[in-house]
């Protein structure tokens, strides 16, 4: 279970530009920002193109967190979820450089034992409540890791940018965020355990037990 204030340390994050060759080319377009169209992180250029995601691979990335600190991370692989039926859950490899310099996960493991986070626009808050567009700087997004609320909702299903039946998946993500985190009473306190097991289903569909 992630916990809130790792949560919070990494719920704002602003634009990057990373160091690539055809960046530095004075012929090519510049970087713009930084977008998460469903979990893709992309990175966006002047000329409303953006990098290939297998280009991003290596890139150095650099945000600025919630407490205005600005720091880096590296993406050392990307993969799709092989748990997601659609195809469309991406999972990012990051590290971040210790205080040695050496480059070490950005993520907690997760039940797996992998250290991954799936990108998803905006921002959340201590309690795993979205956060109002208004207050929220423009692209921003949060690494939400697999070992936490917020990723395993998205591998269970509740992705919070898709909409099915009229209905946004966001209010969906949150239930199912206060489900994993044990948080009963809707205060943002967590009842759970590391290790325990959730039976996850909907009306009409098997139960089946998720960590």
């Amino acid at each position: 279970m992630i916990a809130p204030r790792w949560l919070a340390l990494l719920a704002l994050l602003t634009l990057v530009a990373p160091v690539t060759p055809a960046a530095a080319q004075s012929a090519a377009p510049t970087v713009r920002g930084l977008e998460v169209v469903g979990t893709e992180l992309r990175v966006v250029f002047t000329d409303g193109t953006h990098l290939p995601r297998d280009k991003l691979i290596g890139a150095v990335l650099t945000f600025v967190n919630a407490k205005g600190m600005a720091q880096w991370f590296r993406v050392d692989a990307i993969e799709v979820d092989a748990r997601d039926d659609v195809g469309d859950v991406l999972l990012y490899s990051l590290t971040t450089p210790d205080a040695s310099g050496a480059w070490v996960p950005l993520c907690g493991p997760d039940p797996d034992g992998r250290h991954l986070a799936i990108p998803l626009a905006g921002a959340w808050d201590e309690d795993g409540n979205p956060v109002a567009g208004g207050s929220t700087p423009a692209g921003a997004f949060t690494p939400a890791l697999t070992s936490g609320a917020l990723g395993k909702c998205v591998r269970f299903g509740y992705k919070p940018w898709k909409t099915v039946n009229g209905a946004c998946l966001n209010r969906h993500h949150a239930a199912c965020m206060r489900m994993v985190r044990g948080d009963y009473g809707g205060t943002g306190e967590p009842f759970t355990r590391d290790g325990m097991r959730i039976d996850v289903y909907r009306p009409g569909q098997h139960p089946g037990a998720r960590q």
